[in-house]
């Protein structure tokens, strides 16, 4: 996949645009009396499951249209994995050069038996209540947070900037990768939070769904034709039944501020209808980087959305999943104290140090393991011919097994060993803040266009990038004199080069820093905070959701300088 249209842009692009197209006729010949969000919900729901075969779908055709040799009068068959949601695909994508068939046996083995399991859990919690899983002792109005283990970035941020006596701050726990820690409840109260599991059966026990509540479950006819597959009548349930199971967790235990992080979620929805029938609102901030311009899996759901600056909140209307407040509150992540702990043992004689930053790779997304380990190779060999260069590895890969899988793994591992011995070499853990690495270097050198070079960038660190998967949708690419991505990796390595001779001019960020920075400050965590702290207050003097989430962006806007929003929002969530 990581293959690339005539214009330099990523082949992956076009599978999202396509994916994005097929799922949006689906929705209007199934669902066109639904409102718009609703729509974005299903194709986020849809996309989740088929946006991978989308990809092999657009990788498939672009390998065929490169071998010349191929007799045009040949039928290409393409098989995906069995799966109900396969049918969105035979009936709205528009197949050129191949047929798609299903195999193998079904991918979802309980698809269809879901609302029996579902009715047996109710049923189950109604007769043998469980006890529920986390320490809030007695409800109250609180802002929950998703947790989520994901070292570097800290959701709780602005943690530090409201008074919440008289309102909890609580983690919750809903992600299939977080787990049950058994030293959860302490490390929650080291934050001075609570904490409480929103797994799925603990959130069937702590709503307290009494049995007269069941026919919610069912949607109305109206919403079906004769024609409508099955399967979406098992969505309306999942969403009728998780809409129902958020509204009453949320009203029984006083959520007023959702904050969430899982993007590619199609129930972010659900939670934001729920939170708000519940008088609270949703919020969220970025914490990385979108590099395309079709994301079918991202809705924005947000009563009030932060961004970094200006160019997320370009890329956000330009997508047209916009949330209805975008507020700019500058870039949160900030640098750990006390820099590298302990700092790189390096040799005393270097006098240019890189810190490099890798990406994810795959066959099916635009880095390939082929391409990755070309880039480390031929990174390893610039540091191996100057004696007087050391690095720093901030990797996504950083598990040496992982290394070793790439092509040419193993002898990526041993170079790398080689030049740790000469103290010329320093892998970090993956969770370490990328700050501590780029801290302590020259430059930064990325592989793609990498959200941890960027965010370095900001913290005035030199930060190059080699964009191999044909991003390029920011706007500093368009600059002819930028020097800070590069289309191939010898124009890369000579930046290395003359950044490494003095040319202080590589990887300068200067004149891009405020669109990804927009107070050109680093008290983001103060302003958030503070908007939490008002909402709460406020909230709780008047019990208005719409009057004090209207407040609240009028004070942020007036203490922050921002002109008034351009653009009519409402407080009211769009009717499903």
């Amino acid at each position: 996949m990581n293959l690339k249209e005539g214009e330099g842009f990523a082949l992956s692009q076009r599978a999202q645009m396509r994916a994005d197209t097929c799922l949006e006729k689906f929705c209007m010949q199934y669902l066109p009396e639904e409102p718009a969000s609703f729509r974005k919900m299903v194709k986020s729901y849809l996309a989740r499951f088929l946006l991978h075969r989308f990809m092999f779908m657009t990788m498939v055709e672009a390998k065929v249209k490169c071998q010349e040799n191929t007799a045009k009068d040949i039928r290409h068959v393409l098989y995906v994995q069995r799966h109900p949601l396969n049918s969105v695909i035979f009936l709205f994508d528009e197949k050129k050069d191949f047929d798609v068939k299903e195999c193998g046996v079904m991918e979802t083995a309980g698809f269809f038996t879901k609302p029996a399991l579902c009715f047996l859990a109710i049923l189950a919690a109604r007769f043998i209540p469980a006890k529920a899983r986390g320490n809030i002792d007695r409800p109250r109005p609180a802002v929950w947070v998703e947790y989520a283990n994901v070292g570097m970035v800290d959701f709780l941020f602005w943690r530090g900037h409201v008074k919440a006596e008289a309102f909890d701050v609580v983690y919750y726990l809903d992600r299939n990768d977080d787990g049950l820690r058994l030293k959860f409840a302490e490390m929650a109260g080291k934050r001075g939070c609570k904490w409480i599991d929103l797994h799925f059966f603990p959130m069937i026990s702590l709503s307290g769904i009494r049995l007269s509540e069941l026919n919610r479950l069912f949607p109305r006819r109206r919403r079906f034709t004769k024609k409508s597959p099955r399967w979406l009548r098992l969505f309306y349930f999942d969403y009728e039944l998780y809409l129902l199971l958020y509204e009453k967790i949320f009203r029984r235990f006083q959520v007023k501020v959702l904050i969430q992080h899982q993007e590619a979620f199609w129930r972010q929805e659900v939670q934001a209808k729920a939170v708000e029938a519940a008088g609270g609102i949703m919020l969220g901030y970025n914490w990385s980087n979108y590099y395309f311009l079709s994301l079918p899996t991202h809705i924005f759901p947000h009563h009030v959305y932060f961004t970094w600056g200006e160019e997320i909140r370009e890329y956000m209307e330009k997508i047209g999943n916009a949330p209805r407040n975008i507020l700019p509150s500058g870039l949160w992540m900030m640098r750990p104290e006390g820099g590298l702990d302990p700092k790189p043992a390096f040799s005393d004689g270097l006098d240019f140090v890189i810190a490099i930053f890798d990406n994810s790779a795959g066959y099916n997304i635009q880095y390939s393991t082929a391409t990755l380990a070309r880039f480390y190779l031929e990174i390893l060999g610039l540091i191996e011919d100057n004696p007087r260069w050391g690095a720093i590895v901030k990797s996504k890969n950083s598990d040496r097994a992982r290394l070793r899988s790439l092509p040419e793994g193993e002898k990526i591992v041993s170079r790398m060993d080689a030049l740790a011995k000469e103290k010329r070499f320093v892998m970090l853990d993956r969770q370490n803040n990328p700050l501590a690495a780029s801290g302590q270097a020259d430059l930064s050198v990325c592989f793609g266009l990498n959200s941890a070079g960027i965010i370095s960038a900001v913290h005035g660190c030199r930060a190059i990038h080699w964009d191999c998967g044909g991003i390029r949708h920011r706007t500093f690419q368009t600059d002819a004199g930028q020097k800070i991505v590069y289309l191939s990796l010898d124009d890369l390595k000579a930046a290395i080069v003359k950044a490494a001779g003095g040319d202080r001019t590589i990887g300068d960020f200067t004149e891009w820093r405020q669109k990804f920075n927009y107070f050109d400050d680093l008290l983001a965590p103060e302003r958030i905070g503070g908007f939490i702290q008002t909402f709460m207050c406020e909230l709780a003097r008047t019990n208005d959701a719409k009057h004090s989430l209207d407040i609240s962006v009028k004070k942020y806007r007036e203490e922050n300088g921002l002109a008034e929003s351009k653009k009519e929002v409402s407080y009211a969530h769009r009717s499903l």
